[in-house]
């Protein structure tokens, strides 16, 4: 909707006055267009979709009433969308169904953790839905007990012929983090739905983005209402983010921040300017077919629960050109008369019809277009319109009589048609009466002429004769000759299933098909769209039900994967989850890890890049390293969790110094823990690295804290955070590629050389596990980590570890 403006004008003969006026940018930002609000929406059908758009930050706490004060006066909209972040852990889903009665219900959903998005609509609005996707893109942040997940989660579908997609986020916070911001919305904008590209798709025709973009007012302090300092509309004038997109007029409060409880603005000690972080903003692609009207943009400042306001905006879509409602009216007319079909195909499902043999007509080979199966297709069609007419009391009369009449109007019609046609071969391929090629079955019917008269199974390829028969894909079958191809047993039901060349039972096709979900093994539910859905860990592929990522299931603290009910994962002193692939190989203490540190020195001596002096590596549990890393007066630490870190100061750390032993229930016991006290005697005192983890991560880990202990004692200036957290990950990313391209076991005196299996390979699992931590680093869309990785991955392969390195010290950025 970038030029909206012109497209209205060249759409003027099509729309009211109220509509060409619905829609009025003002000139003075030109990245995002300013739209007035029209506060006339009677919802009486002069627009095609009615959307009420919600988007709070809920501060990690949840009050019902806020809830229903949130979602409660919305009944009338097409769709209810509600964007949260920092979402409590409770079924939020379940207390906003509450909070809606009975007006809406749960089409869809997408959450990551603490960020979650919903879309309601009224009772069967679910049969307008052609096809529903969802999605989520991680920039960072806390999505456990912090409940500070940062990203987006989004929802793609075609509503009532109209193709949208709803993308609810929450950026970095702190007003200096402007170009973070900026970074992690092109991030999420480029990769979201990137796994469903299809060149042939159509594109989405209007795009809403809603949060806690948590862009701030810049340079301000006190809050007067002066947009002209608002970050975002200054990077969006900036052709930074958000070009095109469109945004009703503030004339609301800034939403945070807020003393919770109250409508004060923050009075602590840290007096935070007020900004209107919470935002809703939308843009129209499809120009030529699509306006839109916004009729409310508001807070709602009757909910004190949390220390952000609601944003709440009504928006209505009207199509130009409606060529696509016409078909879907057409087609569920057809759908409504031909409901009753024997034949009817709809997602892999197939319908069958017994018949009792009556009056038959040969065969005809004439050519004609229509099939014997389109002639009952219309018999019943009219049965069946006929007898809802009757249910509706438009044709009241005696049941019987009314069969009868149908019977009777049925034999006339076929008899007026007086054609049967069998499939049709052109090419020798048996083809529908439409001339689709037909995809085989594993009863396909031969192409053999019969006298008139006969009906031939396709099953055993003899004459049916009299009596009951099974006419379904293209073809005739003794009842019986028609079988599942799981079980062998005959398929007696109106409906069956078919996958390639075979027939299944409904239940049969079911076990064997249906996606399982590998954490609780039931079948994984169906949305209320009725499309099944589910999450898949990225490199696991690891499938679960999307309740399992906020019912509390446990993940490992090393792979990722979620624990399955019928497996007991190890429970570590520190709270983590450890699994028994990972425990193989997990290195437990200090003295343990002292052999791995040793090789990580001969891996950067072999580099040329020796450390001289003596740094003490201590394995430490979780809250030690949260202790020293807070200790810290400098250093950029990768979140949700750090896990290594390189010291400068001096502090008393709490170390392992034996391994815990694991007993009943799998939980550790008998560790034993005590002081080091760091003397700095350079500018490293030591390198924590957090316990209990893999081999293999603990020497990665290991290998980037030591390229930050390498480069203090080389001298390096103070560098910015993604050059010198991405050149340590990239030396981590280089440990790793020789781990798994070397010999395992050669250094059979190292106590820190990975198990291996009786004949001197590494076990696959730990194989897979290297794999999977390389492509972590690689993945990382963090704008530190992860495009600090990748351009330092880029410049050492262009020009050299040591060049690059040479040219970092010299001016502090990668050579390109």
């Amino acid at each position: 909707m970038g030029n909206c403006n012109a497209t209205l004008a060249f759409k003027r003969s099509k729309l009211t006055r109220k509509q060409m006026d619905s829609v009025n940018h003002t000139p003075h930002h030109e990245g995002i267009k300013t739209v007035k609000v029209d506060k006339v929406c009677d919802f009486s059908g002069n627009s095609d979709l009615c959307i009420c758009i919600v988007t709070w930050n809920m501060n990690g706490q949840v009050v019902y009433e806020d809830l229903v004060e949130l979602v409660g006066s919305n009944s009338k909209s097409d769709l209810l969308v509600v964007g949260l972040q920092e979402v409590p852990r409770k079924n939020i889903a379940q207390l906003l169904q509450t909070a809606l009665l009975d007006s809406h219900v749960l089409l869809g959903k997408a959450i990551m953790q603490s960020l979650q998005l919903y879309v309601f609509g009224p009772q069967n609005s679910g049969l307008f839905i052609k096809e529903l996707k969802v999605d989520k893109h991680s920039v960072g942040g806390c999505g456990g007990l912090i409940r500070r997940k940062k990203g987006a989660v989004a929802i793609c579908l075609n509503y009532n012929g109209i193709r949208i997609v709803f993308i609810s986020c929450h950026l970095s916070a702190h007003a200096r983090n402007v170009e973070e911001r900026n970074s992690q919305f092109r991030h999420i904008y480029h990769n979201l739905f990137s796994k469903y590209w299809n060149p042939y798709g159509r594109p989405a025709q209007v795009t809403v983005c809603l949060g806690d973009l948590n862009y701030r007012i810049q340079g301000m302090d006190t809050h007067p209402m002066l947009t002209s300092k608002d970050q975002l509309l200054q990077e969006a004038e900036r052709g930074q983010v958000f070009d095109g997109y469109c945004e009703g007029t503030l004339t609301f409060k800034p939403t945070y921040k807020y003393d919770v409880g109250s409508s004060n603005y923050d009075t602590s000690s840290k007096v935070r300017v007020p900004s209107w972080t919470d935002r809703i903003l939308f843009k129209i692609h499809d120009v030529e077919n699509i306006s839109a009207s916004l009729h409310s943009y508001e807070s709602i400042d009757d909910i004190h629960s949390s220390d952000h306001k609601p944003v709440k905006a009504h928006l209505c879509l009207k199509k130009f050109v409606d060529n696509e409602q016409i078909t879907i009216h057409v087609m569920g007319w057809l759908s409504k008369i031909f409901k009753g079909s024997s034949h009817s195909i709809s997602e892999g499902h197939f319908h069958g019809n017994y018949g009792q043999d009556a009056h038959y007509n040969a065969p005809s080979t004439s050519g004609v277009a229509w099939l014997e199966q389109e002639n009952e297709d219309i018999d019943r069609a009219i049965a069946l319109s006929l007898l809802e007419d009757s249910h509706n009391g438009k044709n009241v009369i005696d049941n019987e009589i009314q069969v009868k009449e149908d019977e009777q109007l049925a034999k006339a019609l076929q008899e007026s048609l007086n054609v049967e046609s069998p499939p049709r071969y052109g090419n020798g391929i048996p083809r529908y009466g439409n001339g689709i090629p037909y995809q085989g079955s594993a009863y396909q019917p031969y192409p053999v002429h019969f006298p008139m008269g006969f009906r031939i199974c396709a099953g055993c390829n003899t004459e049916i004769g009299q009596g009951r028969f099974l006419n379904c894909l293209n073809a005739f079958w003794h009842p019986e000759c028609f079988r599942c191809h799981a079980c062998g047993l005959p398929i007696s039901d109106y409906e069956f299933s078919m996958t390639g060349n075979y027939p299944y039972h409904k239940s049969c096709y079911k076990d064997r098909y249906h996606p399982k979900c590998e954490v609780c093994k039931h079948f994984i539910p169906t949305n209320p769209a009725g499309l099944i859905e589910y999450r898949a860990h990225p490199f696991w592929i690891q499938k679960y039900c999307p309740s399992h990522e906020h019912d509390g299931t446990p993940r490992c603290c090393s792979c990722e994967r979620m624990e399955p009910r019928d497996t007991g994962y190890i429970a570590l002193n520190d709270g983590r989850k450890l699994c028994l692939e990972c425990l193989d190989s997990a290195v437990m203490d200090t003295k343990e890890c002292q052999p791995l540190y040793l090789d990580i020195q001969e891996f950067y001596e072999r580099l040329n890049m020796k450390v001289e002096q003596h740094v003490p590596l201590l394995l430490v549990e979780r809250q030690a390293l949260n202790e020293a890393r807070d200790g810290e007066k400098h250093g950029h630490y990768h979140m949700p969790e750090t896990r290594g870190l390189c010291l400068s100061e001096e502090q008393t750390i709490s170390t392992v110094s034996r391994r815990p032993k694991f007993g009943a229930g799998n939980r550790a016991m008998g560790m034993i823990t005590e002081p080091y006290k760091l003397t700095r005697r350079c500018e490293v005192t030591a390198i924590l690295i957090l316990y209990g983890l893999p081999r293999l991560l603990t020497g990665s880990i290991l290998a980037h804290e030591m390229m930050h202990a390498w480069m203090r004692l080389k001298g390096f200036q103070t560098l910015s955070q993604d050059v010198e957290e991405g050149i340590c990950q990239v030396l981590a990313h280089m440990w790793l590629e020789s781990e798994l391209t070397s010999t395992p076991g050669s250094n059979v005196a190292s106590s820190s050389a990975p198990r291996t299996t009786k004949k001197g390979t590494r076990s696959p699992f730990e194989s897979k596990l290297g794999e999977f931590f390389k492509h972590q680093i690689e993945s990382d869309t963090s704008p530190v980590y992860g495009d600090g990785f990748r351009a330092g991955q880029q410049a050492v392969r262009k020009y050299g570890l040591e060049r690059t390195l040479g040219h970092i010290r010299m001016t502090g950025k990668f050579p390109y």
